[in-house]
């Protein structure tokens, strides 16, 4: 079949349209058929068409694009916690096996399990960043579905070990969970628990009934035992370990414990569900789901409650975008409706609800569907099915940052979490974003206040001087222009590098107008070669115009040693270029 989908309508008009084939089978047949059609599609369509050196924008599984703007900052800018854990835990890992190998006869389950998920984790990422007068935390979560279960309880030790140090060295964290498309329900919880600092309020679902979910249900009591969990040797295990899930909670079905329905129905047993469809009923109505605790109200939100190891308390920012989805919804919508973080960036995708069925799609198919389950609302009483994580702060991704490397996307996200950390409301960084300021750091004190309050006032002037003969014109404003940078380097001296290169400062705008080259350019170095060349040039070998350039290029000159960049580049590019 060919499905096609619409995105939605907005203020600009009606949404885009796009189709897919879909290569829909009865399962029973698809199992017989899989073997002699995989020769003939060994890959699907868009895996034939990809090369391995692509970057897709958004993209699962590319490269966090704040990440990739941090590269820009200089060589020791950046200090990787998470390879300083991941030591920790191969210390750990290696002295755990060294004391059992003092003592006779073999490992218990439970020793084996968890010796399985003491592993180094690469997949997330952690690190540190020093920027004036404060230390940002930096983690980033690019979904919450690892390999294994045992990758799962790996990056859960992980991320505690990680939010310990974090805890105790930094002013607050960016979570960049940007193109996250979710995953297992258990560890995107147990990541919030770690933010915690005090009982979040989750979500309730309105579960679909059907018979498929009853069969589904059964045959997980079925599998289910009242196993109770293998008891551990707590002598043998580190502090940070204890807590930690063992293998009668995750092993196979045998030694399983009974958690049916924490997975499918938070609380709803067999008999509540037969008997809702024996009625006629359709929906479960709304039940507590995405929680660690055991109510089963109607009607009441899913609780989870702090780790019992430390947690961070700091305040938090979570970038997040349209390609985050599922558990990338869940996350950000939990800790943001809990007022526990602010969320920058655009709209999440909406992916509300519980999924737990998939229908099974042919090799050379375009696509696989899944569909949800249930309808979840947060306890703010927004729904997240079709909805998202609308963001405190909007930032969307631009053509230019993708063209320099993102670099002005990163520096524009560390101003604003050092704005927010240092008590800035979403709305008064919302205003500096809207106003291309793109970066304001109130830990800075007045002088960066005060350099963007310059800015604007040299653009004032140069405004009204458009009223005067050109020769007197060019005068006032290499006069008004030579002051303002003289007035910038004064206040901008000793601020950090992000902060002064993403100030922009601007260039006469009657130079911008007349050079096309010199529009283009942001690099402080690239400008000022440019301004050289145009001194060569017929049109500024004299008068007033070229007195404009000299005193341009003096002005920028005389700011060397601040790392500053200029209102040009990519900007400027699309500006003249519009839609296209």
């Amino acid at each position: 079949v060919r499905v096609k989908f619409r995105t939605p309508s907005s203020s600009k008009g009606a949404g885009a349209e796009f189709e897919g084939r879909y290569n829909w089978i009865n399962l029973k047949d698809k199992q017989k058929l899989e073997r002699a059609i995989v020769d003939l599609h060994p890959k699907s369509i868009n895996q034939q068409n990809a090369e391995p050196s692509d970057y897709s924008y958004g993209e699962r599984g590319t490269p966090s694009y704040f990440l990739e703007g941090l590269k820009a900052l200089p060589p020791g800018k950046l200090v990787d916690i998470g390879a300083l854990v991941n030591l920790q835990i191969q210390a750990m890992q290696a002295q755990i096996l060294k004391n059992l190998q003092n003592r006779s006869g073999p490992l218990t389950e439970a020793e084996s399990f968890q010796l399985s998920y003491l592993q180094p984790v690469t997949r997330l990422q952690a690190f540190t960043l020093k920027l004036g007068n404060a230390t940002i935390g930096i983690i980033r979560i690019p979904d919450y579905h690892p390999a294994s279960i045992q990758t799962v309880l790996a990056e859960i030790l992980w991320s505690r070990m990680v939010v310990q140090s974090l805890e105790q060295n930094t002013d607050g964290l960016i979570i960049d969970q940007n193109t996250n498309g979710g995953g297992y329900v258990y560890e995107a919880v147990e990541m919030m628990r770690l933010f915690a600092s005090k009982e979040l309020k989750s979500v309730t679902t309105d579960y679909k009934l059907s018979r498929r979910l009853l069969i589904d249900t059964m045959g997980q009591i079925k599998e289910s035992s009242d196993a109770e969990s293998a008891t551990r040797d707590a002598a043998n295990l580190p502090a940070i370990v204890q807590g930690m899930p063992n293998s009668s909670e995750f092993g196979p079905p045998e030694t399983r414990r009974k958690n049916f329905s924490d997975i499918y129905l938070a609380g709803l047993n067999f008999e509540d569900i037969q008997k809702k469809l024996d009625d006629k009923v359709e929906w479960s109505g709304a039940i507590p789901d995405m929680k660690t605790t055991l109510e089963r109200t109607a009607g009441e939100m899913g609780r989870i409650l702090p780790q019992n190891t430390p947690v961070y308390s700091g305040p938090i920012v979570i970038l997040n975008d349209s390609r985050s989805a599922s558990g990338g919804d869940f996350v950000p919508k939990i800790l943001q409706s809990n007022k526990r973080a602010i969320v920058i960036g655009s709209t999440s995708a909406g992916l509300g609800g519980p999924v737990i069925f998939n229908q099974p799609s042919l090799p050379g198919s375009e696509m696989e569907m899944r569909c949800t389950a249930g309808e979840c609302v947060a306890s703010d009483g927004n729904h997240i099915e079709q909805i998202g994580v609308v963001p405190n702060v909007v930032r969307e991704i631009k053509a230019s940052d993708l063209l320099d490397g993102f670099r002005l996307y990163t520096n524009t996200m560390l101003g604003a979490a050092l704005s927010y950390f240092g008590g800035s409301t979403p709305a008064e960084i919302q205003n500096a974003i809207s106003g291309k300021i793109e970066f304001r750091d109130p830990a800075l004190g007045t002088r960066w206040q005060a350099a963007l309050d310059e800015i604007k006032g040299y653009q004032t002037k140069e405004l009204a001087a458009q009223q005067l003969p050109a020769a007197r014109r060019r005068v006032e404003n290499g006069k008004n222009y030579s002051q303002m940078m003289a007035n910038l380097k004064a206040q901008l001296t000793g601020m950090p590098g992000p902060a002064t290169q993403t100030a922009l400062l601007p260039i006469p705008e009657e130079l911008m107008r007349d050079d096309a080259i010199l529009r283009s350019l942001r690099e402080k170095n690239a400008v000022i070669n440019r301004l050289e060349q145009m001194l060569t040039l017929p049109a500024y070998r004299s008068g007033t115009s070229r007195k404009l350039v000299q005193t341009t290029l003096a002005s920028i000159r005389s700011t060397d040693g601040l790392e500053i960049q200029f209102q040009g580049g990519c900007q400027a590019i699309f500006e003249v270029g519009g839609a296209n």
